[in-house]
């Protein structure tokens, strides 16, 4: 596909490869600019089911206009299968990043958490929920905002095929217990609890089970077990930040945060400072002793409430224009004024606080900058810094330690089984993989027509592991009506004998030989596609007659049918029993070609049977 160009899209590189489809970076030629392209897999072409999930997709993202969710731009059909055509992101997923750095601090963390919630809320607005929500669906741009992605799961309103489906979906490791029993029972809270789960993992480093384990396991884990609390597992977590996570992953929807708004607000309540400010100082009340008379007590009253309407209107206009820009050299750093998060540079807000007041700016793998500001009332402060990047140390050769590597072998039954370790291809089974670093992968078997087969493998050095998989085939139903009776029978094997009576059979996905035996009609005979969990219902009637035409050049040759001589001539129209009959025709003295030709007869032919005659020399 690389270098390809799809209407009018040049296929640049592979991004990522997901269960529905395969994501590109692509270059569109006509507006020269950069595309995401996501590509239904070709296996799913002709599965109606899944090209409708493909454009719920589109359809979700198209209903969403905001600047931390993806932009679609356009869904097309071609030679290659549907695509979606969205905005590229530059940048990483904050699986990525979680990967690279593990446990992110808490102010940095709630910058992105924030930005999630603002974009989930939107979505939630339009009632889509993203059933999906997860970090590698969350990318940061090289600004570090964030950018929601992968609605392949989105449930959309009046989407029947959709809402209906039986099965779960998503991600494990994110899914609330809800979702795992069936797509069915999710709604705004169940993307609460991804998002939860995505924020646990931002602060903790890790979540609350092992991932690696097997997905019985989890889902059991999931819906049944007790999580500890992110600050259990990474100390730097606030214990009133930790609170929040644990509603958000609590195990019944009702016990959660009841919306995005309802979290955000929470989110927000433990930033915000708990001091709060007087405006006025308290009037005082005359000495007693002292008389007031009416007149005087009116100009007092009257000259409290003209000082207060000034102060007011002096503190609302000098709040309006004190504003405070940040630059800085890279782009997304964090902001912190006096203690308080104010989010990602480049940006331009109104501080609650004047005068001399702390200033932090912090990004990963750059120096911190420490300073103070002062911030002048009703006016603008505009600041720019630079940031220093670190660079670690190189290692000497003392220090630098040789990984360690084991091996797997991997079998299956059936063989020819592809071979996925941490959704990366590793070839065909079976096969011995020796260049494994020391450590836990997830080993996932498929094969066409096969359950996938999946599994998690601790590899140990100098150790061989072994996986010997058995796959379970895929399973269809066959239903056989035969009229007005017959013996069934299956890939040569006898089902049933002289029946009436409607045949059903569980077969394994793929093509199978069906044969119907009448002791004086004659058979029928076909391969019929068994299709997952969908019946495939065939009826034979040997009482029907279909009709089919019998020519040939030149005319006047005898039409025999199994042998038989009809006693026609051609060119002639016949009657023949459904079912499967020799067709061919004779005539003293000339070879005939075909010899013979063999049909599985069920309707009437539209066309001719036609056969070319020769003198025999």
């Amino acid at each position: 596909m690389i270098g390809k160009v799809i209407n009018k899209y040049r296929i640049d590189k592979k991004l990522g490869e997901g269960g529905m489809g395969v994501v590109y970076k692509a270059w569109d030629v006509d507006l020269e600019r950069p595309v995401a392209l996501k590509m239904l897999h070709p296996v799913f072409s002709q599965d109606e089911a899944f090209l409708k999930r493909f454009r719920a997709e589109a359809r979700a993202l198209a209903k969403l206009d905001n600047r931390h969710i993806v932009t679609v731009y356009d869904l097309q059909k071609t030679e290659d299968g549907l695509s979606i055509v969205m905005q590229y992101v530059e940048g990483v997923t904050l699986a990525g990043k979680l990967e690279k750095f593990g446990p992110i601090p808490a102010a940095e963390a709630l910058i992105i958490f924030k930005q999630l919630l603002e974009a989930l809320s939107h979505a939630h607005q339009a009632r889509i929920i993203h059933r999906d929500v997860k970090p590698s669906n969350v990318m940061l741009n090289q600004q570090g905002i964030v950018k929601v992605t992968d609605f392949g799961l989105a449930k959309v309103p009046f989407d029947s095929v959709l809402t209906q489906s039986r099965s779960t979906g998503g991600t494990l490791c994110y899914m609330p217990p809800e979702q795992i029993r069936s797509l069915a029972n999710v709604d705004q809270r169940s993307d609460i609890y991804s998002a939860g789960m995505t924020l646990y993992e931002m602060l903790a480093g890790r979540l609350p089970f092992d991932k690696h384990e097997n997905v019985y396991a989890l889902a059991q884990i999931i819906v049944e077990g007790d999580f500890l609390p992110p600050d259990h597992y990474h100390s730097a977590v606030p214990q009133d930040l930790s609170k929040i996570v644990m509603k958000a992953v609590a195990k019944e929807p009702a016990n959660r945060h009841q919306s995005v708004e309802e979290m955000l607000e929470a989110v927000r309540n433990f930033e915000a400072p708990e001091e709060t400010h007087t405006l006025l100082p308290p009037i005082s009340k005359p000495r007693p002793g002292i008389k007031m008379g009416r007149l005087a007590a009116a100009v007092l009253s009257f000259l409290v409430f003209a000082a207060l309407i000034f102060f007011v209107f002096h503190f609302l206009t000098d709040s309006a224009s004190t504003t405070l820009s940040i630059s800085t050299n890279p782009h997304g750093v964090a902001v912190f004024l006096n203690g308080d998060s104010l989010g990602l540079t480049p940006f331009s807000a109104h501080p609650a606080r004047t005068g001399r007041l702390p200033l932090r700016l912090k990004r990963p793998n750059y120096l911190t900058i420490d300073t103070v500001v002062v911030i002048a009332s009703g006016r603008e402060t505009k600041l720019a810094f630079s940031l220093q990047q670190v660079v670690p140390p190189a290692k000497s050769d003392s220090e630098i330690i040789a990984p360690q590597f084991g091996s797997v072998q991997i079998l299956s039954q059936p063989s020819e089984g592809d071979i996925f370790i941490n959704e990366q291809s590793r070839g065909k089974t079976p096969n011995t993989l020796r260049d494994l670093p020391v450590g836990n992968y997830i080993v996932v078997l498929k094969k066409a027509g096969y359950q996938d087969f999946s599994t998690s493998v601790t590899v140990e050095a100098g150790k061989e592991k072994k996986v010997d998989a058995r796959l379970a085939p895929l399973m269809g139903k066959l239903q056989v009506v035969v009229k007005p009776f017959g013996s069934v029978y299956i890939d040569g094997m006898s089902k049933t004998e002289n029946t009436s009576e409607p045949y059903e059979a569980d077969l394994p996905v793929g093509l199978h030989r069906v044969k119907i035996v009448h002791p004086t009609f004659g058979y029928w005979e076909k391969d019929i596609e068994i299709k997952p969990d969908s019946l495939q219902a065939i009826e034979v009637d040997f009482n029907k007659e279909v009709k089919i035409t019998v020519a040939s050049t030149p005319e006047w040759a005898y039409i025999y049918v199994d042998d038989k001589d009809t006693r026609y001539q051609t060119t002639q129209v016949i009657h023949v029993r459904v079912g499967k009959h020799r067709i061919e025709v004779r005539r003293e003295g000339f070879v005939v070609e075909p010899d013979v030709i063999v049909l599985n007869l069920e309707d009437d032919l539209a066309e001719p049977l036609h056969f070319t005659l020769k003198e025999k020399p």
